[in-house]
């Protein structure tokens, strides 16, 4: 099977393809013949090396092979799912399975995080939300009280932020949002409003002109430099996926940091009713992987996600 890996921290060129064996069938694991996963920012940082002591310490090893999120057909059978069902998941990369990730035609790994596929999903869409679904989703879960609660979601217009936003609005929030396709948004789902996008300290200045004293609290699923947590007022919530975010607390406000837990029946809930049709992306092959970190890198791909399919 095809693998991409990489041997040392570094620029696009430290990934290499390589020929592996399959894995064997393990006690406790299961195998998935992947179809598709999303090559995104996180995977550039890791590969980077950007937070290389909490790395050292989760005992990242060399080779590594990058990539979180999984569409794909299940070759072993889970205790609730036949071999051959197609299925979606993602892996704890930042925990139990750090350097042992996706970006490999077939993965090993624990059944909790493998769920069922709704049918008729497109799997490159899919993989998409695989995992973005339930990080926005349990997002959501560390913002407090929602109903009534002012809340600005940084980077709408992606899957997280996506999906935060509608279960913000759902629970009874007052939802603010930033992003490529946050007028589209507004119009559709009738957010609160919109939040023009700049530097983080320009953000939280216009979302404490829109929302005087602050917002309850901030999503942050975009942007990792320091200034965002001023648009939090004093004693509210700041959650973030960024593992090197550099905002800190103050004025006596909750960071939290988002790391996404398993939740099968939960993220096959999520993706029935994920708005798969408002991403857009481009496909690449899987051995084209350092293309798309290079794209990843230069930013130009316009509000697009990278599928990378095998």
């Amino acid at each position: 099977m095809l693998s991409v890996e990489f041997d040392r921290f570094g620029p696009p060129e430290v990934l290499e393809v390589r020929e592996r064996p399959e894995p064997l069938p393990a006690e406790d694991r299961v195998r998935v013949q992947v179809r598709a996963r999303t090559a995104n920012v996180s995977d550039v940082e890791l590969r980077r090396g950007d937070t290389p002591q909490r790395l050292k310490e989760l005992g990242l090893a060399f080779p590594a092979v990058l990539g979180w999120d999984f569409v794909g057909i299940l070759l072993d059978p889970t205790p609730t799912l036949p071999a051959g069902s197609a299925v979606a998941g993602f892996v704890p990369w930042l925990g139990s399975e750090v350097g042992r990730g996706t970006y490999a035609e077939v993965i090993s790994i624990k059944p909790q995080w493998v769920a069922a596929l709704p049918p008729d999903l497109d799997p490159a869409r899919a993989a998409v939300f695989a995992m973005n679904a339930l990080t926005g989703a349990q997002a959501t879960d560390r913002m407090g009280p929602l109903e009534g609660a002012n809340i600005l979601i940084v980077g709408a217009g992606g899957p997280v932020g996506m999906s935060a936003a509608t279960a913000a609005a759902a629970a009874g929030a007052h939802v603010y949002v930033t992003g490529s396709m946050a007028d589209d948004a507004l119009a559709t789902h009738g957010y609160a409003g919109v939040i023009s996008r700049g530097t983080p300290e320009e953000m939280a200045v216009a979302a404490r002109e829109a929302v005087p004293g602050g917002m309850d609290a901030v999503f942050n699923a975009a942007v990792a430099g320091p200034g965002l947590i001023r648009a939090v007022k004093d004693g509210g919530t700041f959650v973030s996926i960024h593992v090197a975010d550099k905002n800190e607390p103050e004025r006596g406000i909750a960071v939290e940091k988002v790391v996404v837990q398993a939740d099968p029946s939960r993220l096959t809930s999520l993706l029935t009713t994920a708005l798969l049709d408002r991403i857009r992306i481009e496909t690449l092959p899987l051995d084209q992987a350092r293309e798309a970190h290079e794209r990843l890198e230069r930013g130009d791909l316009a509000g697009r996600k990278i599928v990378l399919v095998s």
